[in-house]
């Protein structure tokens, strides 16, 4: 009987790499446990810091397949032979290929952005409270990744379609800016739990304001 429950003990015990993190994330809460306003500012500023550099240590990696990311970001309307991608400056490539690594970038560094969320919020919880850091930052990251891949795979798909077929029903060319395009992917793969941005923002431009202004005053 006593090595049963021996045996069961040792099964539910955690995995050491676990218990490291979650020791060390309630050793930065505890030694946070007072703080004044101006140590709440620094150590936000602390926490903004490490998450800039996470990003740019992402961006770093990401830039080196900077032209897979910007095939997979382009991929959905490129499948599309009746469309033309176009831009319409030279600069605009780059810009491009900028947009696509640092989208890139942020989903890879989710977890170490939330992490260092929880670190900060972490002092203001209470003992119990904090057990939850490592599901928090899993979980969240999960939740991330996943609705990008839901905007990615789904959400987006089916809007562009649904325009594209559109345009064609109405025997006109598709020729689609590319900086317009990646607007309206990056909208989408951002919120897809949200909503849906609204197409016609990207199809058609605000009216000058200026110009009906004067028209007004011509009146």
């Amino acid at each position: 009987m006593s090595a049963i429950t021996h045996a069961s003990g040792l099964s539910r015990t955690p995995r050491p790499w676990v218990t490291t993190i979650f020791k060390g994330l309630i050793a930065v809460s505890a030694m946070a446990q007072e703080m004044t306003f101006i140590e709440h500012l620094e150590e936000l500023r602390r926490r903004i810091v490490w998450a800039v550099v996470s990003i740019a240590a992402a961006f770093a990696v990401c830039w080196m397949f900077a032209d897979e990311l910007y095939n997979i970001a382009s991929a959905p309307i490129r499948s599309n032979p009746a469309v033309t991608l176009s831009v319409s400056r030279p600069q605009d490539i780059f810009a491009l290929n900028m947009k696509v690594t640092l989208v890139a970038a942020i989903f890879f560094a989710a977890p170490l952005i939330l992490t260092q969320a929880w670190l900060f919020i972490s002092p203001g919880l209470h003992p119990h409270e904090r057990r939850y850091a490592i599901p928090f930052v899993l979980s969240a990251s999960v939740l991330f990744i996943t609705g990008g891949a839901f905007g990615y795979y789904i959400a987006f798909p089916a809007a562009l379609r649904f325009l594209l077929d559109w345009i064609v029903a109405s025997h006109l060319t598709p020729i689609i800016d590319a900086v317009e395009y990646f607007d309206l992917f990056f909208s989408i793969i951002r919120r897809p739990r949200h909503r849906v941005p609204d197409p016609w923002r990207h199809l058609c431009p605000q009216p000058d304001r200026t110009v009906s202004a004067k028209l007004l005053w011509a009146t």
